[in-house]
């Protein structure tokens, strides 16, 4: 019985100290320095009891030309962390077996392709309830060349494409709200009622959808009449309030505070957060007035990114928590389908210093409060906040490349040596969505950059010549007139002549002293 009782115990311990989290998000593949696909997958992460971590993508499967090419299980197992400023990184070099994928009557190719163990590498970030990660897997022997790259940040609004809705209710009235979205029927203020029992409902789903897409329904936002006054028709990231008589007072408004416990009726919160910085917000609308109003002819959209804390729109004061805005003021009636590009301006707010954590989207069948006309149909179909790839610049041997401009594909330099991979180091804003490729000696360079999403991305190629007089920027690296680096190391101990973002190296000086330090 004590036997039985220590196992238990033992084993109660074990369940206790590890800890597993499921990461789902989006997946792209570089294949011999080409992009390849994007796709949804899930990657499983454990705390190990010795506090090093297990990465496990299960059922990798990657495109080869129409077919697909079906590896397997890529798990790797005590991979070092080193904490900074509320982030875990993670990185390992290991020599690993693939393991079949989970539909046994699929041919996995990696264990055969892994028989003898090949070099993976991983770098990774744990931050908030998010995952980065970048897989390097050589299938040598086929002459493949595979980078993963994975993001499970939100960078998306939920049910931006307005296929799902739910009913909710206020007193005797009752309809349709987008999940994740919200209109009149969902507002608080203390004139919430009164707005409802006087109006008609706001919102409805519409079958009338954009052209070319795939989705089967769109919503439709209408101003109404109350008291003779018109209520333009609103929906928001966040919550109504209204808490005014006048249309134009301040306490109507949306609003979004990220420490609300308040659900609506599908039980989703009125706010939506966001990990990323889009460059802009696309979506496609259709805008008829019922009535011509010349001097209040618009419809709007307005996105605001901020940090989180309470904002509302229209603003009531100067807010400093502001990160970006999108807005478009001047959606004109015209009853088409019409896309529209919103630029975030971020330049303007850059004072504020605010971290992204949270977005507030409001549109609204008119750019002034309380004008228009009884009746403007506002539908508004497939919402995408769109981020592009940026790289800063790149690096060979420590040297940036010359003139680097982000439209210009092509560069021709002079290298020392023979470049390497390791010697070449993409300058973009997050490290790990940026790899280098080369094919063979001799071969240019081939960087790609990804955009923060990972749906776009945009290849650079760098050729080079040999010159022996040319600089080595590493080898001269000094931090004082007489400390010099003499070496620089990974966490395994192999010496590198060049940094990558967001990994850690020992640096050892001339002095012999040496420092462990991350790279930004």
């Amino acid at each position: 019985m004590m036997k039985k009782l220590l196992t238990l115990c033992a084993a109660l311990a074990c369940t206790i100290g590890a800890t597993a989290t499921d990461y789902k998000g989006g997946l792209s593949v570089v294949l011999n320095g080409t992009p390849s696909s994007y796709q949804q997958a899930n990657i499983e992460v454990i705390r190990q009891d010795d506090g090093k971590y297990e990465l496990k993508l299960a059922d990798f499967v990657m495109p080869n030309g129409d077919g697909k090419l079906y590896v397997g299980t890529i798990d790797m197992q005590n991979v070092e962390a080193v904490e900074s400023n509320g982030e875990t990184i993670l990185s390992a070099a290991q020599q690993i077996t693939i393991a079949p994928g989970s539909d046994p009557d699929q041919m996995w190719l990696g264990p055969a392709l892994s028989v003898t163990p090949i070099p993976v590498k991983l770098k990774a970030s744990l931050k908030g309830n998010a995952l980065r990660a970048s897989i390097h897997i050589p299938f040598a022997t086929m002459g493949l060349d595979i980078d993963v790259l994975f993001n499970s940040t939100v960078l998306q609004i939920p049910n931006s494409g307005f296929e799902d809705f739910h009913i909710e209710k206020s007193d005797s009235k009752s309809g349709y709200e987008p999940n994740h979205w919200h209109s009149f029927l969902s507002a608080t203020g203390m004139y919430a009622s009164t707005q409802n029992a006087f109006s008609d409902i706001h919102t409805s789903v519409s079958k009338d959808v954009r052209p070319g897409t795939v989705g089967k329904s769109s919503i439709l936002v209408k101003a109404t009449n109350v008291f003779g006054i018109v209520a333009n028709g609103t929906i928001t990231t966040g919550r109504m309030n209204a808490g005014a008589m006048s249309a134009t007072d301040p306490n109507n408004h949306a609003f979004l505070d990220i420490t609300n416990k308040d659900k609506d009726a599908n039980g989703d919160p009125f706010y939506t957060l966001l990990a990323g910085q889009p460059d802009s917000l696309a979506v496609w609308v259709k805008f008829k007035q019922a009535t011509a109003t010349p001097e209040h002819p618009y419809a709007t959209v307005n996105a605001v990114i901020t940090d989180g804390t309470r904002y509302q729109d229209p603003e009531d004061k100067a807010y400093s928590n502001v990160v970006a805005k999108a807005t478009d003021t001047k959606i004109a009636s015209e009853d088409k389908w019409v896309r529209l590009s919103i630029p975030f301006d971020y330049d303007k707010y850059a004072a504020n210093k605010a971290d992204t954590k949270a977005i507030l989207v409001t549109i609204s069948t008119n750019a002034d409060p309380g004008k228009g006309s009884n009746g403007d149909e506002l539908y508004v179909d497939d919402m995408e906040l769109v981020y592009t790839p940026k790289l800063q610049g790149i690096k060979v041997f420590g040297n940036a490349v010359d003139n680097f401009s982000p439209t210009t594909k092509e560069y021709t330099i002079k290298v020392p040596q023979q470049p390497t991979v390791s010697d070449v180091t993409p300058v973009a804003v997050n490290g790990f969505t940026t790899l280098a490729y080369i094919a063979g000696e001799g071969k240019p360079i081939t960087v790609v950059v990804y955009s923060e999403d990972l749906t776009k991305s945009a290849s650079y190629t760098v050729k080079y010549t040999i010159d022996k007089n040319v600089t080595n920027g590493i080898d001269n690296a000094t931090t004082t007139a007489t400390k010099k680096v003499v070496g620089i190391y990974n966490l395994n101990g192999q010496q590198v002549s060049q940094k990558q973002p967001g990994q850690v190296y020992v640096i050892k000086y001339s002095d012999g002293t040496a420092v462990k330090e991350l790279s930004k």
